[in-house]
């Protein structure tokens, strides 16, 4: 029976995983070649944007739900934090974006991409409750039929209409719907908490603050470059980036086929047989640098005619760019692996310690190498960041492990 289990939870996870990652980049290849490449920056840009509001709205994600074994807060609670901290931030991140000097057009559409991510925020909590109860298959049926449904009504609203702020409110309006009637009602049939509102949110705030401050600054991060960009360069330079990174995040998502079955199993095996972890770690590992290099290798002899096809752009020159980023998505991929093994370990301190110092070098990085190389800068700050927070985690690793090995496992 468990055996079933899991085998239809890797196989509808792998599925809702493949799409929804997937989606970013259908939905970047519609824009470019529907409404132009200016068109397409704006919207790689505020999707962008989007992806942290998700982290700030989620408070970092279903992370430490999931690996919430010893059952510190009831699903209720999760639930109504998770609304709470969803609409402060879309206030927050409203008026926020007023402050910027972006045109109407631009501003309206980083908002309208927002209060679609905001949906996925308050299903992600659902899909928590759903993973924690071993139905992780109901998460993964939920997200392919979810995102396959919402590209297929963006494709043909922007094909009818070439309005993107139409385009956008019909993907926003699928998300609401799977939440209201799959979402919502499956949690109901495995969960017997009822939704009660709660207005004390300062045990579980203090508990996931790292957790949340860690995820934020790891989205963050990684955007830099395209903050830079969207400074000093144009909307075309920002799309061309938004492009040749678009497949190299892929190599990153497809891992978390592997990673988000393993982490509940992880975190029992981290509770009961310290041996089974480790073993475990080392799959996942070997794992990902399998996938890893994979993509680099198919990147170098396909990324590029596959880029000019999909896009119907001639993107010859920027060959070595795109491998540039994948081996930075490679390091990328191995660091989302090692922060679930942070996460699990609620080493979630030193996750913040490190991801703080990496900001302040990747800051520095991206000014310079931006304003003096511009989209070459933009591709070498993307993989000195991905390294940089590498190189970071396994000193950390490597130190705690010579103080005190039963530290850590």
């Amino acid at each position: 029976m468990k055996n079933n289990t899991l085998k239809k939870d890797f196989i509808w996870n792998t599925l809702g995983s493949l799409i929804h990652a997937f989606n970013s980049l259908f939905f970047l290849i519609i824009v470019t070649r529907i409404n132009g490449l200016e068109n397409s920056g704006i919207f790689s840009y505020g999707f962008t944007i989007s992806n942290i509001f998700l982290i700030v709205a989620s408070f970092g994600g279903r992370g430490y739900q999931i690996t919430d074994v010893k059952g510190e807060f009831s699903d209720n609670k999760y639930k109504n934090f998770r609304y709470f901290t969803t609409i402060l931030s879309l206030v927050l991140f409203v008026l926020l974006f007023i402050l910027f000097k972006y045109s109407v057009y631009k501003y309206l559409i980083i908002i309208l991409l927002i209060i679609v991510r905001g949906f996925e925020s308050i299903s992600d909590v659902y899909f928590g409750i759903l993973q924690k109860n071993h139905k992780l298959y109901l998460v993964g049926i939920s997200l392919f039929f979810k995102n396959l449904l919402a590209l297929i009504t963006f494709i043909i609203t922007d094909y009818i209409f070439k309005n993107l702020y139409i385009s956008i409110i019909s993907w926003g309006i699928v998300n609401l719907l799977f939440l209201i009637f799959f979402d919502i009602l499956k949690v109901k049939e495995v969960s017997k908490d009822k939704f009660i509102i709660e207005k004390d949110y300062k045990d579980i705030l203090k508990k996931t603050l790292y957790f949340f401050l860690f995820n934020f600054i790891s989205v963050f991060i990684i955007n830099i470059p395209r903050y830079f960009i969207d400074f000093y360069l144009t909307d075309e330079i920002q799309g061309i980036f938004g492009i040749i990174v678009m497949p190299a995040t892929m190599t990153a998502l497809l891992t978390q086929f592997i990673l988000q079955p393993y982490a509940v199993k992880l975190s029992e095996h981290n509770k009961k047989d310290k041996s089974k972890f480790i073993k475990s770690v080392k799959k996942l590992f070997m794992y990902t640098i399998i996938i890893s290099i994979i993509c680099i290798t198919l990147a170098y002899f396909f990324g590029i005619p596959v880029l000019n096809l999909i896009y119907n752009l001639n993107l010859n020159d920027y060959k070595y760019y795109l491998l540039l980023v994948m081996i930075g998505s490679s390091f990328y991929a191995l660091n989302n692996l090692l922060n679930l093994i942070y996460t699990i370990k609620r080493k979630t301190k030193y996750q913040f310690i490190i991801y703080l110092v990496s900001i302040v070098l990747s800051l520095i990085l991206s000014y310079f190498l931006i304003t003096k190389y511009e989209l070459l800068g933009g591709v070498i700050s993307y993989l000195s960041i991905m390294f940089i927070i590498f190189i970071l985690y396994i000193m950390r690793l490597n130190k705690t492990l010579k103080n005190s090995q039963k530290e850590f496992f």
